[in-house]
């Protein structure tokens, strides 16, 4: 009797918080709407799926709201199901207020909670005292001083990559590049940041870990437009969720073992056994040794989703890059004879590139901002307002969620000229100067800008350089890569090139 009256009081409340919050949702979901309907542009709202109607992908939902923009609308809004409402920002007016503040990545139910179990609370998902922090103590590790002695990595890491290319294309196939490239950014990135050197180019383009990372992206992206898949309890159940969480463990023991590694290294130069050779600590070294204000060093798990955030982001995104400058350059015969140009004129006879070379480029790096610019690395980022601001005027509530859509900044008719044309003059300094330097935020911009952006723009530098010394590149004219947003934009048809040596 007792027992049965504990599981209707049990039931009973658990009702009760269910209605509770439905009944909240609703009453901030009219409040909401209230005060944002009138003010942004949007779709029909349905009052069930909000806006989920109106597209089944994101690549749809990219190419569907391209008609606010190209009216003239600096943000619009639209409705992730029936609670969650997203104001998205597509001109510099709008998106510099989000970038100028320090506000919260979306958390709450979506956007960045789904990568919580992958990379957890590293830099890219942390936030408050605990960003700030961890932050100050990482910078160090991106000190110019450090990054110079990856020049030799970048050098050798993509003499490996060109030797494949030649090998499988030989001036006379065109051959799938995209893959190659992934495994390619990894092996630097391991090497680089996390002195591990595990031959992986050398194993071939499936690598395991590239496999999870593309598989675990892909189910995010499908999770974050089905909203009876956001509760976690409810994820676990599903095929995907069971999925997605065994590939967590996968990526987690993946690096594990790499700072178990490195851990014992330490430990044996601490005892004079070894010497590492190497002049500088690197990213692994500063995480395990640095210590705050108080004497505090990183806790193992923090250590762990450091490592998880920058093993990810840091290759995945560099290799896209590295990936979308290459067909560009295949596309556009007459910029790649001036990339060509300028790299012959900076490193003469030389096969490698030199850490002054860097910064002696000049057309170099305006075709990878132009790359940067037509195939934006990362399609979107998110905020969560937590305490009212004012974007065109009107009033934003406490909780909306806030995109900034760097792909549609990028592409913006009313920001940039012919936005669709391939053309890096646009970027010359006399070009350029007195423009709002919103219009260009491939790595964010303000106080949450990446960490890591000279140690991607050093080595897609490095390799671009390397790669157009040594070949004439033609992209496959029967094979459009059709960019697909993901977590990155993604070649949804790889990227197929021919390689003809110099």
């Amino acid at each position: 009797m007792i027992s049965g009256l504990v599981v209707v009081a049990f039931a009973t409340i658990v009702v009760v918080y269910v209605v509770s919050k439905v009944v909240s949702f609703m009453v901030q979901r009219v409040k909401w709407r209230r005060a944002l309907d009138s003010h942004f542009a949007h779709w029909p709202i349905s009052w069930l799926t909000g806006n989920l109607n109106e597209f089944s992908s994101y690549e749809e939902f990219f190419q569907k709201s391209r008609v606010f923009m190209n009216d003239g609308n600096k943000a619009f809004l639209w409705w992730l199901g029936p609670f969650r409402c997203v104001i998205a920002c597509c001109h510099p007016d709008t998106v510099k207020v989000l970038l100028r503040s320090s506000e919260p990545k979306s958390h709450g139910g979506g956007g960045y909670d789904f990568l919580l179990p992958w990379i957890g609370e590293g830099l890219l998902t942390a936030e408050g005292k605990k960003w700030e922090r961890n932050r100050r103590l990482l910078t160090p590790a991106f000190h110019f001083e450090i990054l110079r002695d990856y020049i030799d990595v970048y050098n050798s890491v993509v003499e490996e990559f060109m030797d494949k290319m030649e090998k499988a294309s030989g001036g006379e196939r065109y051959v799938e590049a995209s893959a190659p490239l992934v495994i390619t950014a990894l092996d630097t990135l391991l090497r680089c940041a996390l002195s591990y050197n595990d031959n992986i180019q050398l194993k071939g383009d499936d690598h395991p870990y590239v496999k999870a990372v593309k598989r675990m992206s892909a189910l995010i992206l499908e999770r974050s437009l089905k909203i009876h898949l956001y509760p976690e309890f409810t994820y676990k159940l599903t095929k995907q969720g069971k999925e997605y969480y065994q590939l967590c463990d996968y990526v987690h023991n993946f690096t594990l073992d790499i700072i178990a590694a490195r851990k014992k290294q330490l430990a044996k130069q601490e005892e004079g056994e070894q010497k590492t050779g190497r002049k500088r600590l690197d990213f692994l070294d500063i995480l395990l040794t640095s210590q705050d204000e108080q004497g505090q060093g990183l806790t193992d798990t923090e250590i762990r989703d450091e490592v998880d955030t920058f093993t990810f982001a840091g290759h995945d995104t560099t290799s896209t890059a590295l990936g979308w400058c290459l067909y560009a350059l295949g596309r556009y015969q007459d910029i790649q004879e001036r990339v060509f140009k300028d790299v012959e004129n900076v490193m003469g006879n030389r096969a490698q590139v030199q850490w002054e070379d860097l910064t002696n480029f000049q057309y170099l790096p305006l075709f990878i901002r132009e790359t940067m610019r037509v195939y934006t690395i990362v399609p979107t980022i998110s905020r969560q307002v937590s305490s009212p601001l004012t974007i065109e005027g009107v009033h934003i509530p406490k909780g909306v969620v806030v995109d900034i859509n760097i792909y549609q900044l990028h592409t913006n008719p009313n920001v940039w000229e012919n936005p669709m044309e391939f053309n890096p003059n646009r970027f010359e300094k006399e070009v350029f100067a007195g423009r709002d330097p919103y219009v260009f935020v491939p790595f964010s911009a303000g106080p949450r800008n990446c960490i890591g952006q000279n140690f991607a723009m050093n080595e897609i530098k490095t390799m671009v350089a390397c790669i157009v010394k040594r070949f004439h590149i033609e992209a496959d004219p029967d094979i459009d890569p059709e960019p697909y947003p993901e977590v990155t934009l993604r070649p949804k048809n790889g990227i197929h090139l021919k390689f003809t040596r110099r």
